[in-house]
C-alpha cells in the first residue's frame, strides 16, 4: 500500500487524527510526512499546542510509514521529548525508519514548526499484528 491516495483513504478511518485536522503529505515505508494546521482547538491552558496533539501528529506519521508495506503495524511503545513549545501556524512530523525486522520496526519522528525549529522528537517501536 504505497500510493498516497490509497494511504489517505486507509487512514480516513483514523477518525481521532482526522478530526484533529492532521493531513498526510507523504507516505513511504522509509519516510512519511504529516502536517497539522494549528487552531485554537489545539491549545493547552498555557496557550501553546497541547502535548497530546503533538504526540498524535507524531504517532500518525509513524503509523503511515510503518503501514505502507501492507503489514498492519501498531505502536508498541513510544517515547517523546517535548523540546520547544508548539507555536505558530503549522507543525510537521517526519517519520523515518531506523530498522525493521519480522515482527517489529523502529522509527524516529521529528516534529518541527514552520521555521524548522524542532518542537518534539519521538522514538517509536512498532509491532506487526497482521
Amino acid at each position: 500500500m504505497a500510493e498516497l491516495e490509497k494511504v489517505k483513504d486507509y487512514f480516513e478511518n483514523d477518525t481521532f487524527a482526522m478530526q484533529m485536522g492532521i493531513r498526510i503529505e507523504k507516505a513511504d515505508a522509509e519516510e512519511s510526512i504529516c502536517t497539522l494546521e494549528i487552531t485554537p482547538n489545539h491549545f493547552n491552558a498555557g496557550g501553546t499546542v497541547q502535548g497530546g496533539a503533538i504526540f498524535t501528529l507524531a504517532d500518525l506519521a509513524f503509523a503511515v510509514a510503518a503501514n505502507c508495506e501492507g503489514r498492519k503495524t501498531v505502536t508498541q511503545s513510544a517515547s517523546v521529548s517535548f523540546l520547544k513549545p508548539g507555536k505558530g501556524k503549522k507543525l510537521t512530523a517526519c517519520a523515518q525508519k531506523l530498522s525493521a525486522g519480522g515482527r517489529t520496526c523502529h522509527y524516529s519522528v521529528r516534529v518541527t514548526n514552520e521555521e524548522d525549529i524542532l518542537v518534539a522528537h519521538m522514538v517509536v517501536n512498532g509491532f506487526v499484528v497482521g
